[in-house]
C-alpha cells in the first residue's frame, strides 16, 4: 500500500457546509497526492460479512459474505492493517438480544464497524431501496404517480436517516489524511453528510483535515429522462459533489450522470490541467472516471483502490 499514490483534490472540513450555497467561492486546482493513506475507510450499506455461531464451540465466527462483490474486496483488504470497514450488519437482529454487545466486538477485532440502526428504520430504508431506488436505477419511470407508492415521504426520510447513520460513525473514526471509499446507491447522501458531521466534530475541538471522498456506483445511473422525475433528484447530486472522485463501471452511466448534473443543477463537466474529465463545483474538481470491476485478481487491485493512479 506505501507503494501506492493516491491523486485527489484537496479536502477540507472547513469548507462551506451547505452545498445548496449560491455564493461563488474562490477557485482551487490544489491537487494532493498521498503516498499511503493514514487511514482508510470503506463505507457501505452492510458489512461484507456474516456472522454465525459455532454449534461446537458456542462461539460466535466471522465468514466471507454471500455478496461475492464485496467478499473479493474484504478480502483483499484484510491484508491492510489500515483499512476499516463501516457498515450494518446484516442478521445483527437474528442474534440473541443478550450475544449482540459480544459479536459487535468481535467485529470491532477485526476492523469491522458495525452501524447501530433500529430495527424499524432499517425496514423503512429497506422498503425505500426495493420500492423506489431498485426500479429507478433500473430505468424503469415509476414516479408518473408518485402517489401510488405508499409512505413515500416516511421512507425516503429513512433513506436519509440510514445515510446520515454510517455518516456519523464514518466521521467518528477518520483521523486527518484519510481515504473514504462509499460504495453504490445505497449511501448516494453519505458523502455531504460525512462532511456535515466532521464539521460538527471540529467544532467540539476534534481538528479532522484534508481528508478524500471517493463514490463507486455499482448500479448504472438512470438517464435525465428518468431520474427527471424523481422528486429528490437535486438533493442527491448536490450530496455527490461532497466527493473528490466518482466511479462508474460503464461510459453509459458516466454520460447519464454528467447529463443530470448540466440539466438538473446545471454543474457542467470541464477537463483539469491533468487531463481528467471532472464536474467544476465550488471551485472543486470532482474527478468522473470509468473503472470496471472485474474477477481478475490484477482488475481487482486496480478496481479495490479506486483512486489510484498507474
Amino acid at each position: 500500500m506505501n507503494n501506492q499514490t493516491y491523486k485527489d483534490l484537496q479536502y477540507s472540513s472547513d469548507e462551506e457546509d451547505n452545498y445548496q450555497t449560491t455564493q461563488e467561492p474562490k477557485y482551487q486546482e490544489n491537487i494532493k497526492k498521498f503516498s499511503g493513506a493514514e487511514n482508510v475507510i470503506i463505507g457501505c450499506a452492510y458489512l461484507p460479512i456474516e456472522v454465525e455461531k459455532n454449534t461446537t464451540t458456542n462461539v460466535w465466527e466471522i465468514k466471507g459474505s454471500s455478496d461475492s462483490l464485496y467478499n473479493i474486496i474484504y478480502q483483499i483488504s484484510k491484508k491492510y492493517s489500515k483499512v476499516t470497514w463501516v457498515g450494518f450488519l446484516k442478521n445483527y437482529y437474528l442474534i440473541p438480544e443478550d450475544e449482540r454487545e459480544q459479536v459487535v466486538n468481535l467485529l470491532k477485532k477485526q476492523k469491522l464497524i458495525f452501524v447501530k440502526i433500529s430495527e424499524d428504520l432499517l425496514m423503512n430504508y429497506q422498503e425505500f431501496m426495493s420500492l423506489i431506488f431498485i426500479s429507478l436505477f433500473q430505468y424503469y419511470s415509476i414516479f408518473s404517480d408518485l402517489y401510488s407508492i405508499k409512505n413515500y415521504d416516511k421512507l425516503w426520510k429513512a433513506y436519509k436517516e440510514f445515510n446520515d447513520c454510517v455518516a456519523k460513525t464514518i466521521a467518528e473514526h477518520l483521523v486527518s489524511e484519510s481515504l473514504i471509499l462509499i460504495h453504490d446507491y445505497n449511501l448516494l447522501l453519505t458523502p455531504s453528510l460525512i462532511h456535515h458531521n466532521v464539521n460538527i466534530l471540529n467544532n467540539k475541538n476534534t481538528k479532522i483535515t484534508n481528508f478524500a471522498i471517493g463514490l463507486f456506483m455499482h448500479r448504472p445511473f438512470p438517464g435525465v429522462d428518468v431520474f427527471n422525475r424523481f422528486p429528490h433528484r437535486e438533493e442527491i447530486i448536490y450530496a455527490m459533489m461532497s466527493c473528490c472522485s466518482i466511479f462508474f463501471h460503464t461510459y453509459e452511466a458516466t454520460r447519464n450522470f454528467i447529463s443530470n448534473c448540466s440539466k438538473s443543477v446545471n454543474i457542467n463537466f470541464e477537463s483539469t490541467k491533468s487531463g481528467d474529465l471532472a464536474l467544476s463545483y465550488l471551485g472543486r474538481h470532482i474527478i468522473i472516471e470509468v473503472r470496471h470491476f472485474h474477477s481478475e485478481p490484477a482488475l481487482i487491485r486496480v478496481s479495490y483502490y479506486f483512486i489510484i493512479y498507474y
